[in-house]
């Protein structure tokens, strides 16, 4: 988790997105967003430790959302801003470690077929009768007795056919459409960083802007339509997904070389920090465009499947 530690000055406005550790509130958002999101989807099943997780995801979302703020409106000055920083930051970490153990202990014990009503083990597959019996005998034959079930049941529930199109919580869990995130992440800062500079010089510059605000709102547009199951599993989504993100990659590839020669002309002379910031987007330029590339080859993958 980002967390202030021995600065001067705490950053503010558009330079939280330049300086560590403050850069890692963006995936502080993404990923803890991402565990509230996943587990209300399990309807919160069962409640307890999972209600604990919940807290958890939601209160550190909020409380993130309000410190970057905070931070970009610079009402962070104070001389006690860098001891709360580092308070809160390790306070979330914390409840984050609980919670991941929590968390990983409910998913291993539905992998083995097991679920926790009234704070006791319950297989699913039993009645009543027997699980009051397996209490008395005990639970160490489970693994074996239970492993071929399990394979049978993960690869049941993991197994997404190439040849449909996922809706609803299913894009964040196949590929090729989990890609939509890193998509947005990286491709979100190809812009920022860009935007930072005063896009100068504007040719061509303004068509890196173009290509990264362009792709941005449309693959979030793409997201949307996908999780909301608009595409009706057609094949004409398939190709149409293949198609756009065939050109985002074109686009990317482009706009990341133009960037690199931009920035490149810039090593000799010119301000050091806009060098810097150049670099930085060049970089999430190129990573951009490998996630669409890999996006594009996977749906056309798809695609044919249909």
């Amino acid at each position: 988790m980002a967390s202030t530690t021995a600065v001067d000055v705490l950053p503010s406005g558009g330079r939280i997105f330049l300086s560590i550790p403050d850069i890692f509130y963006i995936p502080e958002f993404v990923f803890g967003g991402l565990v509230w999101i996943l587990v209300a989807s399990t309807r919160v099943f069962p409640d307890n430790p999972l209600g604990w997780v919940m807290f958890v995801s939601v209160f550190c979302f909020v409380l993130t959302t309000l410190w970057f703020l905070i931070f970009l409106c610079g009402a962070n000055q104070s001389s006690v801003w860098p001891s709360l920083d580092v308070g809160y930051h390790f306070v979330a970490a914390v409840f984050y470690l609980s919670a991941l153990v929590d968390l990983a202990y409910i998913t291993v014990l539905k992998g083995w077929g097991i679920t926790i009503v009234g704070g006791l083990p319950v297989i699913t597959s039993l009645s009543s009768a027997e699980n009051l019996k397996l209490r008395g005998e005990g639970w160490l034959w489970l693994q074996t007795q239970h492993r071929v079930k399990e394979q049978a049941e993960m690869a049941a529930t993991t197994a997404q056919p190439m040849g449909s199109l996922p809706s609803g919580m299913g894009i964040c869990t196949t590929a090729p459409d989990i890609f939509f995130l890193p998509e947005l992440v990286f491709g979100g800062l190809v812009w920022i960083l860009v935007a930072s500079t005063h896009v100068d010089p504007p040719n061509p510059l303004g068509w890196v802007m173009f290509v990264s605000v362009f792709c941005f709102v449309m693959t979030f547009l793409w997201m949307i339509l996908f999780g909301s199951g608009c595409h009706k599993n057609s094949s004409g989504w398939a190709a149409a997904d293949f198609a756009y993100h065939g050109l985002a990659a074109m686009f990317y590839l482009s706009a990341g070389v133009a960037l690199a020669h931009i920035t490149f002309g810039k090593k000799t002379g010119g301000d050091l920090k806009i060098y810097k910031i150049d670099i930085a987007a060049v970089v999430f330029a190129f990573v951009t465009h490998f996630f669409y590339f890999v996006h594009a080859i996977l749906s056309s993958i798809r695609w044919k499947h249909f």
